[in-house]
């Protein structure tokens, strides 16, 4: 398969390539998808909880400071959950 890549694009793919390690613009843009299925596929799903969340925690009014409690508690949380998906098959 062939792709086009406007100019000034595959000129930063070349730099961006041979930055890191790779011997063609080819190779490299492998390497992205191949990295965006690995690594962003999962978050694809809880992008709109995330939005959600954000945007309550912004509407929930003025901001605290985050104590050492807070912490714990939100590491808790996020444990939890990441238990929770990891049980499930």
């Amino acid at each position: 398969m062939q792709i086009s890549l406007p100019e000034p694009i595959f000129h930063k793919a070349e730099r961006y390539a041979a930055a890191n390690g790779f011997p063609t613009v080819g190779e490299y843009l492998s390497d992205l998808v191949m990295r965006e299925e690995v690594v962003e596929a999962p978050f694809q799903d809880c992008k709109s909880e995330i939005e959600i969340a954000l945007l309550a925690g912004v509407e929930s009014g003025p901001a605290t400071p985050f104590e050492r409690a807070d912490w714990d508690e939100l590491k808790r949380r996020v444990y939890d959950v990441f238990s929770q998906k990891s049980a499930t098959p």
